[in-house]
């Protein structure tokens, strides 16, 4: 999980950092608060998929990176529900990368310790309570969970700290994301079947599900964003355009 949380939550929450701090230093207000919204709606839109992908193809990546030697079939499976556990919490943990940094720029780091204070309490009490019965599953539920609970509580404590931060575009931008990421599952399907029929051996199978279903479904999800007119894929779009043009710049 790692993974996507370091390329899509920390390293743009920390190159959004300054950007945040220049406009909290300048008292320009309007452009904190566009950004603030901005960045967490992006983080929503790039979390929402990826914990979904982390979830529905963990199986075969664990088994493509861990399975041999003394891990096989059981334990790629307990590590696999694991790893879904823990990325249902994966777009909580990328947004409070934001939310926590809009907290810094106002110079305020007392909030988000208190929320991080007692993330840590229901955590411990979560694990221990999901760990009886779900044993392993549990313990990565009770980190998950109030995650989610502390993003959930953080983000209103900013709103009011910044006015007008577009709750309801927020909102749209989960909806949306959740719901192209859920078509993603039909995808899934599909590929699962044909490579049914392929009656490949289990080793190539695990690596086309991996090698392929990881750029098929990112693929899906873009369309299907595009066709529920989310603005974020032209936006990212247009960001990874000017970043290749001026990498490609000659030089002056």
């Amino acid at each position: 999980m790692m993974g996507p949380m370091g390329i899509f939550g920390i390293s743009f929450a920390t190159a959004l950092f300054p950007t945040l701090a220049e406009f909290a230093a300048g008292d320009a207000t309007d452009r904190l608060r566009d950004t603030l919204a901005l960045g967490s709606r992006l983080m929503l839109f790039l979390n929402i998929p990826a914990g979904d992908r982390l979830a529905a193809l963990g199986q075969p990546i664990v088994a493509l990176l861990f399975q041999m030697g003394m891990f096989q079939d059981d334990a790629t499976r307990a590590t696999a529900v694991a790893v879904a556990c823990y990325s249902a919490g994966l777009f909580a943990y990328a947004g409070l990368e934001v939310i926590t940094r809009g907290f810094y720029t106002l110079h305020d780091t007392v909030t988000p310790l208190l929320f991080a204070a007692l993330a840590l309490a229901l955590n411990l009490g979560f694990g221990l309570a999901l760990m009886d019965r779900f044993g392993h599953a549990g313990l990565a539920l009770g980190m998950s969970l109030p995650t989610i609970a502390e993003f959930a509580g953080t983000y209103p404590v900013l709103r009011a700290r910044v006015p007008g931060l577009q709750t309801a575009a927020l909102l749209s931008t989960g909806a949306r994301s959740a719901a192209a990421a859920a078509s993603m599952g039909l995808v899934l399907l599909g590929m699962l079947s044909l490579m049914a029929e392929a009656d490949l051996s289990p080793r190539t199978s695990i690596v086309l599900k991996v090698a392929a279903g990881v750029p098929i479904r990112a693929v899906w999800y873009v369309a299907v964003s595009l066709l529920l007119g989310g603005p974020e894929v032209r936006l990212v779009a247009g960001r990874l355009r000017g970043c290749f043009r001026r990498g490609h710049s000659p030089a002056s």
